[in-house]
């Protein structure tokens, strides 16, 4: 008959091998912890091996905090299918280096206590399109940046498609810890991608935008990138000159020009602007009252009291001025002669019988008829005969 002991084991912490006792589970028995000695990391050829159940969770591993490591003392790493590209950091020099072989793959770099980065790119491949970017958090967010060209002037945000192109990129983000560049297209090849952070003094291209102070004074050649300034509104500048019209000037003084007129302009009203007005004969007009293509002349021998057209109606707007007359009656009766703004008179006087000279009739201010009304000339009696001629001019 077989009986069952305890068994006491005495608390002398763990054993050594050669004096510990073996124990053999039963198969059914529950799991019992494992304390390994507290001695530290043991060399591979006193360490113990195990074997982990199929199903059992994965272990943390401790490596030793021994620093970078030689490549005979660094361990191998695969990298899946499916990771994006990684940037390699040359030792000791900090500059990154990776390639693009995909859309969506970044190349980053970190600018620790640099402001910016000198992007360089280069290889054989067709349609990548790049995004610049900056990171303010570690790179775990990016976003959009600008860079300029190393043969360029204009910040791009993005470089377009590029196929085998050779080029260098400036970047300007002071406060970003990392800078990138990203592929949003690509169709086929290698492009290689260098990025080397750098301390730059200012921004290489900066955007000035802001308003001026009160009479605060600016060179010329910063308004639209022209030093002819035209047009100009209340508050600003407008200035023309320097040439144009028939070209070829000299000099320094200031040329004073106007517009050449060929017709009446009904769409001046009070208080507008109105440039010089010269004819197609080239001559300034001096002259009292209007354009040469808007005077007219009339001349008849007026024998009837019937009222005779001496300027048609002008255009909606315009009227008839009269600035002269000049008549004579030849004939033994005497008459009225009268001058009408349609059938109002602007002007009457006598004609008597058998003139020997004309009479000349001259109105410093012009007789004004209404807009749109004929200009008329009549004899009040039947059976004078008298010359008549009548100048004037067309305006509003």
């Amino acid at each position: 008959m077989s009986l069952t002991r305890p068994v006491k084991l005495i608390p002398e912490g763990p054993m050594p091998a050669a004096r510990s006792l073996s124990v053999t589970f039963a198969s059914d028995a529950q799991g019992l912890p494992v304390a390994m000695s507290g001695s530290g990391a043991k060399p591979s050829a006193q360490s113990v091996s195990m074997t982990l159940a199929s199903d059992h969770p994965p272990l943390p591993v401790s490596l030793p905090p021994t620093g970078q490591q030689t490549m005979a003392g660094s361990l191998s790493v695969a990298i899946a299918s499916n990771q994006p590209a990684l940037g390699i950091l040359e030792s000791g020099t900090g500059i990154t280096t990776g390639s693009i072989t995909a859309t969506s793959q970044r190349i980053a770099a970190p600018l620790t206590r640099f402001n910016g980065a000198c992007i360089y790119i280069a290889g054989t491949y067709a349609g990548i399109n790049l995004s610049f970017e900056a990171s303010y958090d570690n790179g775990t967010t990016y976003i959009a940046t600008q860079a300029v060209a190393i043969n360029g002037v204009a910040p791009i945000s993005t470089t377009g498609a590029l196929t085998n192109t050779s080029n260098a990129f400036e970047i300007y983000c002071p406060g970003a810890t990392h800078v990138s560049v990203r592929s949003t297209s690509f169709t086929s090849g290698n492009m290689s991608v260098r990025i080397a952070p750098y301390a730059i003094a200012a921004d290489p291209n900066p955007v000035i935008t802001g308003a001026l102070s009160a009479n605060q004074s600016i060179n010329n050649s910063l308004w639209a990138g022209s030093n002819a300034l035209n047009g100009g509104a209340a508050g600003s500048v407008g200035v023309g000159g320097l040439a144009a019209d028939s070209a070829t000037v000299s000099g320094n003084p200031i040329l004073t020009a106007g517009r050449v007129r060929a017709a009446v302009d009904s769409t001046f009203a009070a208080n507008d602007a109105m440039a010089l007005t010269g004819t197609t004969g080239m001559q300034l007009l001096v002259k009292p009252y209007g354009l040469p293509e808007t005077d007219w002349q009339f001349s008849a021998a007026l024998t009837t009291n019937v009222a005779t057209a001496a300027r048609a109606a002008g255009a909606a707007g315009i009227r008839n001025y009269t600035t002269a007359l000049q008549y004579q009656n030849t004939s033994a009766v005497a008459s009225e002669i009268q001058v009408l703004d349609g059938t109002t008179i602007l002007w009457r006087g006598q004609a008597p019988a058998s003139m020997a000279l004309p009479a000349s009739i001259q109105w410093p201010t012009p007789l004004r008829g209404a807009a749109a009304t004929a200009l008329n000339v009549q004899l009040i009696t039947t059976g004078a005969n008298t010359l008549v001629n009548l100048q004037g001019y067309q305006a509003p």
